[in-house]
Formats: C-alpha cells, sequence, structure tokens
C-alpha cells in the first residue's frame, strides 16, 4: 500500500517519494534557451522552415544518425573548449555551442531509445536477409506516414518515399 499526503481540506495524494520529478530535473531557463536555439535553426539553406521535430525521423539508420550526431558533438565540443580556454571561435557564444552539443545527445539517445521502445535487434545487428520485407506494423505502433517513415528508415535504411 503507497503511503499519502493529507491536507486540512480533507484531500489526499500519494506521496511523490517514487514518481520522477520532471519540474525538478530540468531548469526552465535552459528549457526555454534550448527552445530559442531549435528554433533559430529551423531555417533551411533554402530558405523554407523544417518542422522542429524532423530530427525524430533520423539522419539514416540509426548506426549513421549516431555517427552523425557524434561527429557533430565532438565538433561542438571543441568550440566549448576552446572558448573555455578563452580563445575566440568564429562568432559562436558558449549558450549556442551548449545547446548544439545538448541537440546532439538528446538525438544520439533519442535513436537508441526508439529502438529499445521498439523491442527490436538494432539495424546493424539485423542480416540483409532479416531486414528483407519487415512491415511497419512489428513494432505495433501507429500506422501513420511519420511512423512509417521511421520503421523504414530503422529496419532498411532507407526511407520510404510517398
Amino acid at each position: 500500500m503507497n503511503e499519502t499526503r493529507e491536507w486540512a481540506s480533507g484531500a489526499y495524494r500519494d506521496t511523490n517519494d517514487e514518481k520522477l520529478d520532471y519540474e525538478a530535473f530540468y531548469s526552465p531557463l535552459v528549457v526555454r534557451e534550448f527552445a530559442r536555439y531549435m528554433h533559430k535553426h529551423r531555417k533551411q539553406s533554402n530558405g523554407k522552415l523544417r518542422e522542429g521535430d524532423n530530427w525524430q525521423g533520423l539522419f539514416g539508420t540509426p548506426k549513421e544518425h549516431r555517427k552523425v550526431c557524434m561527429k557533430s558533438l565532438w565538433r561542438h565540443f571543441q568550440d566549448l573548449w576552446m572558448l573555455h580556454r578563452g580563445y575566440r571561435v568564429g562568432g559562436v557564444t558558449k549558450k549556442e555551442v551548449l545547446c548544439a552539443m545538448l541537440f546532439n545527445v538528446q538525438a544520439y539517445l533519442f535513436s537508441i531509445l526508439v529502438e529499445e521502445e521498439m523491442g527490436v535487434p538494432l539495424p546493424s545487428d539485423l542480416s540483409e536477409s532479416d531486414r528483407d520485407g519487415l512491415p511497419c506494423d512489428v513494432c505495433g505502433g501507429d500506422s501513420t506516414t511519420g511512423h512509417q517513415r521511421l520503421c523504414s528508415t530503422l529496419y532498411t535504411g532507407e526511407e520510404e518515399t510517398e
């Protein structure tokens, strides 16, 4: 039986001891700064504005995605290290570099978590014949276009065309 908290009004709730405390784990200042950074970088070289969550479709296969994230993370870490040591780095600030690093860390972790949630072996662990013909609903998810693209990317390494 769970322990409860009770107030003079008669209201009661379970204790928070075993609940994830998102409000405590994140700083609203950091979340706001990261959102500003992400919004600033939504504009593409062709002038179009990309969806804020388009990175969740992965940059290629999960293995390729993590490689892209790792290379970018190292470049941004180098910038941060230089700034930390007092050097100038091409007009970027520590805040921008830290947000870029945060993005790459989250994107890398996201690809791992998606694979775990889907409960399937990593595509790099599957043989070519095992990857062929895997249906989108193998993970039990929605059959939306975005989900189909994600499954296609995860299982075959190729994005479906519309």
